[in-house]
């Protein structure tokens, strides 16, 4: 229904603006989705939007461990940490660091059945139990050689990070990786991207108040993260979305 109306195909078309005495199309910024109570569903309207390329915003604090952009970070520093991790692993590469699709992963898995995901990665690039796989269709070859440079600059990226990970601190890496990745520039262009910005930015800060407090490293701030995503109110995600932004907006 919304899809429709921004297209003006529903009903109505046009709404009266009352700053600009006339009559105009209507935009996100004109609806709101009132849900009865503060719940999880408000996340999964927001996603649903964006994903048809719907402006979305939900003004409930919902999780800060829910978002997207932290599950993709957090996930980068649990490869960066121990690779041999499937589901962080696979959220990487699946994630616009690497952009892989759901067809490259099914070809990398399929290079070795046996073992971790990362294990069968380093068989599919040849880095480990032989050589990269061959195929006679000449189109298929040119759309493996287009992933396996994908991935052979992502594993360099891996094999440094991984190095710098125990000389830098972890605010200091995570600051490293938003530019490095350009995930960070990435969320920029969303349209919820001051939201998804504040929250790296608060992710960047917790790092950085765990140091303080703790004076650990890596894998002591993930084992914090762990234990603060299994508590009943976690963190709550930044709120940073103007009231005249063109967004749907989840209340």
């Amino acid at each position: 229904l919304i899809d429709r109306l921004l297209k003006g195909e529903g009903n109505p078309t046009h709404i009266f603006d009352k700053e600009l005495g006339v009559y105009r199309k209507v935009e996100a910024k004109d609806i709101v989705i009132l849900l009865r109570a503060p719940s999880n569903k408000a996340s999964i309207f927001e996603n649903a939007l964006m994903s048809r390329g719907i402006g979305a915003y939900a003004d409930i604090s919902n999780n800060f461990f829910e978002a997207l952009e932290i599950q993709t970070m957090i996930s980068l520093l649990k490869i960066i940490d121990n690779p041999l991790q499937d589901i962080p692993l696979i959220t990487v590469l699946r994630s616009p660091i690497v952009g892989l699709s759901l067809d490259e992963l099914v070809y990398i898995r399929k290079a070795s059945e046996v073992g971790c995901f990362y294990e069968a990665l380093q068989v599919y690039l040849g880095i480990q139990g032989g050589e990269e796989s061959a195929s006679d269709d000449v189109s298929y070859e040119v759309y493996q050689e287009e992933t396996r440079k994908k991935l052979h600059h992502f594993m360099e990226l891996l094999m440094r990070y991984r190095d710098e990970s125990s000389e830098f601190k972890t605010e200091e890496l995570l600051a490293k990786l938003y530019v490095d990745t350009g995930y960070y520039r990435y969320v920029t262009m969303l349209p919820t991207g001051a939201k998804k910005k504040a929250n790296l930015e608060l992710l960047k800060k917790y790092a950085a108040e765990y140091e303080v407090n703790n004076h650990g490293k890596l894998f002591g701030f993930l084992q914090y993260l762990d234990k603060l995503s299994e508590t009943s109110e976690g963190l709550k995600e930044a709120k940073l979305v103007g009231a005249n932004e063109n967004l749907v907006r989840i209340m």
